[in-house]
């Protein structure tokens, strides 16, 4: 994990790992990322190995601005079944603005991060 976030030190100003449990076959692990713009980023995200071949993945990275209001959130909740990519989507400055978004990693999410800070 630190590895990864030392990559986005441009735009990085401090973390957090909230939890870090790697408890075979559960792996979780929860972290606030404080950009340099004040924005923040609550990422979580847990893998439960069902085999050998067979891994169920949950995730929730949720942006939000320095007043704590929704930038976007990613996210495989299963309940809006009715987009393209169900689960996978992703709610745009409201948690009712719904759309499709294929699955994420949180490289990609800070990838698009960084783009966006930097376009300010």
């Amino acid at each position: 994990m630190e590895k990864l976030l030392a990559e986005f030190k441009d735009i990085i100003a401090n973390y957090h790992i909230e939890e870090h449990k790697s408890d075979y076959p559960k792996y979780i692990i929860r972290t606030r990322i404080y950009f340099k713009d004040m924005s923040q980023l609550a990422a979580k995200d847990i893998l439960i190995y069902l085999s050998k071949h067979s891994v169920k993945r949950k995730y929730a990275y949720q942006w939000m601005d320095e007043d704590n209001q929704l930038i976007i959130r990613w996210d495989n909740e299963p309940h809006h079944k009715h987009i393209s990519t169900f689960p996978y989507h992703k709610h745009v400055g409201a948690d009712e603005n719904v759309t499709p978004e294929p699955e994420v990693t949180l490289t990609e999410v800070l990838s698009h991060i960084r783009k966006r800070i930097r376009q300010q």
